[in-house]
């Protein structure tokens, strides 16, 4: 990609591949939360290791990056009763969002 003159990349992060450091080395600008499912709970052993796996993509948003002038974003999906845990990553920019039309009650962008 890099030699193709590719500057910018949209790519999913699963769990499993934040877990097996797939992103290692990459540099994140963004990230985006929709939500977390039970779904994938045999692969991490618990919902709790499971979250701490999606939370790594966050986390990363804290590593440095080449060039100047990044700024960095996080985006939350507000209606999942998990959203303050990603909330509370530092970013230039949070954005939450709505699917259902009211945020969860507790879902505030502190």
């Amino acid at each position: 990609m890099v030699k193709a003159g590719c500057k910018y990349a949209v790519l999913e992060a699963s769990s499993e591949g934040l877990d097996q450091g797939r992103l290692n080395g990459v540099p994140v600008q963004v990230a985006v939360f929709t939500n977390l499912t039970p779904e994938h709970i045999e692969s991490h052993g618990s919902f709790e290791a499971y979250a701490r796996a999606k939370e790594k993509l966050f986390a990363k948003l804290s590593e440095p990056k080449r060039g100047a002038g990044h700024s960095t974003a996080l985006i939350v999906n507000l209606d999942d009763p998990n959203a303050q845990r990603f909330l509370k990553y530092p970013a230039d920019h949070k954005v939450g969002c709505t699917l259902v039309g009211q945020p969860a009650p507790d879902s505030s962008m502190s």
